[in-house]
């Protein structure tokens, strides 16, 4: 965050598979939330699995 701060970031991003919920947790305690959804964006073992989009904005 300090880095960003510093670099005048002000929106994180990320994705993780929709079946990853112990990092979705993780992420939203971090204060992320979820911004969208990619449905089949990621392929594991032959299956599709949702990939979830999350943001966190950056205070000044």
């Amino acid at each position: 965050m300090d880095y960003a701060r510093e670099n005048g970031i002000r929106q994180l991003e990320l994705a993780v598979s929709g079946e990853n919920m112990a990092a979705i947790r993780c992420y939203e305690r971090e204060g992320f939330h979820e911004a969208g959804r990619i449905p089949g964006g990621f392929m594991h073992d032959s299956r599709e699995i949702d990939d979830i989009i999350m943001v966190r904005r950056i205070e000044d």
